[in-house]
């Protein structure tokens, strides 16, 4: 529990590292996880929680507010989440072995600054993840709010979120869900 503090990297490593791969942890309140290149990394990370909490990832050429690669079964809620960098990414989720996880209710910024801009990207073979009721600001050159990459990502549920501003929402892959989400601003949309 971060109980309201602030921890304050120097723009490189890990705020939160569970590189381990522990399971059934949560990470919640707090009030700053700043300037690392990943605010948050989870890495086979089962049954966990982040929530709660605002991250600001370092503004360097890759910069990841949450990254769970390989995890599944975790719910991250109710974050506030700005990505920095010229690839700045607020959620980064992907792996063969990336499903089932909820992602919901968060507020997500990504660079002014950069090249490229991902509100929520998922790749690698992801499936039966729940993306619903977040909020979501993408600026830059090349920016997508919502990205599935990959042509092994299936049965991923994409619902109510609400997306300010982008560039493209796009989906590579088949069998995906995708209803119900409000465009405030003229984005284009793909599937291939």
């Amino acid at each position: 529990d971060g109980a309201g503090y602030v921890i304050t990297g120097n723009g490189l490593g890990y705020g939160i590292n569970d590189s381990a791969g522990f399971d059934n942890i949560t990470v919640k309140n707090f009030a700053g996880i700043n300037n690392f290149t990943n605010g948050i990394y989870w890495l086979h990370t089962i049954d966990s929680a982040i929530y709660n909490n605002t991250i600001i990832s370092a503004n360097l050429s890759y910069g990841h507010g949450i990254n769970l690669v390989n995890s599944s079964g975790n719910n991250v809620s109710l974050n506030n989440i700005t990505g920095l960098g010229a690839r700045g990414y607020g959620i980064t989720g992907g792996g063969t072995s990336f499903g089932n996880n909820t992602i919901l209710s968060n507020t997500i910024m990504t660079s002014k600054r950069g090249i490229y801009a991902f509100g929520i990207y998922i790749s690698g073979g992801s499936g039966n993840n729940t993306i619903s009721y977040n909020n979501i600001s993408t600026f830059t050159y090349r920016a997508y709010p919502l990205l599935i990459e990959g042509s092994a990502n299936y049965y991923n549920t994409l619902s109510f979120n609400r997306i300010s501003s982008g560039t493209e929402i796009k989906l590579t892959s088949a069998n995906n869900i995708v209803s119900s989400n409000t465009v405030s601003s003229t984005i284009d949309v793909s599937s291939s």
